[in-house]
Order: C-alpha cells, then structure tokens, then sequence
C-alpha cells in the first residue's frame, strides 16, 4: 500500500530548511517536527505541492475556514503568491507531485540567495532571525 501524499505549500519547502525548534504554538511546532521526521525518514515519499493550506498548516492556529489569517485579510493571497514563487524557482507548480528527495536535489541546485530573499524577504521568522537565507553553506537534507 503506498503511503499517502503529503501536501506542502511552495514557500513551506523553504522553511522546511531552516526550523530551529519554533512556531506559532507548540501544536504547531510538534507538526511540523512530526512532519519533517516523516520525510527525512522516507526520502521518497510523494509530496503534492501547493498554493493552499497544507500539511503545516493543519496545526497552524492562524488557519481558518482553510485560509491563512495570519496577518491580515489578504494573507492567503500573498502566501499564494509567495507558494508560486517558490516553486517557479524550483521548476515545479502547483499540483504537481515530485518525491521528497527530488525536492531537495531541486533545493541544491538552486543555491541563490537573491531568489530564496525574494520569496522569503518579508517573513516574519526570517526578520526575527529565527532561520536565515541558505547562504550554500548549508546543505539541505533529505
């Protein structure tokens, strides 16, 4: 029986890089441990990519009705567009469904800093300096 696709938002994979233990709530902070437990475990696991609420968002306390409240009524729309970013650097879109493992062999050859600031710049944990841009120091791991 195959395990069941994980959904991730475009911009989540990103994040998925630089957790450091935090989150909105500790809820949300046991998800997303779970979940990126999960995929380091099964590095072939099917990921749906998306531009929507997702697997992170499950446990997320800013979600409501399926839509991000997070900072404002149009929140669900810039999260979107920074979803489609995202991927768009990664030569992915929404919908598709690529394995962790490709993700991450994507995430390495992207190596761009300015790209990742462009997707990134405006988050509020990358402001807080609670993760930082991968500057290629760091490899992303599977």
């Amino acid at each position: 029986m195959l395990a069941p696709e994980i959904a991730l938002r475009g911009h989540h994979v990103l994040c998925l890089q630089q957790f450091k233990g935090l989150g909105y709530s500790p809820e949300f902070v046991a998800n997303l441990a779970e979940l990126i437990s999960r995929l380091r475990g099964q590095p072939d696991a099917a990921v749906r990519l998306a531009d929507s609420a997702d697997a992170i968002c499950a446990a997320c306390p800013h979600l409501v009705d399926g839509s991000c409240q997070d900072d404002g009524t149009d929140a669900e729309r810039r999260r979107g567009e920074q979803d489609r970013l995202a991927l768009g650097m990664l030569g992915l879109r929404p919908g598709d469904v690529v394995s962790w493992r490709e993700i991450i062999a994507r995430l390495r050859s992207m190596g761009n800093a300015a790209a990742q600031q462009a997707v990134c710049g405006e988050c509020r944990w990358l402001r807080g300096g609670h993760c930082q841009i991968n500057s290629g120091d760091r490899r992303c791991t599977p």
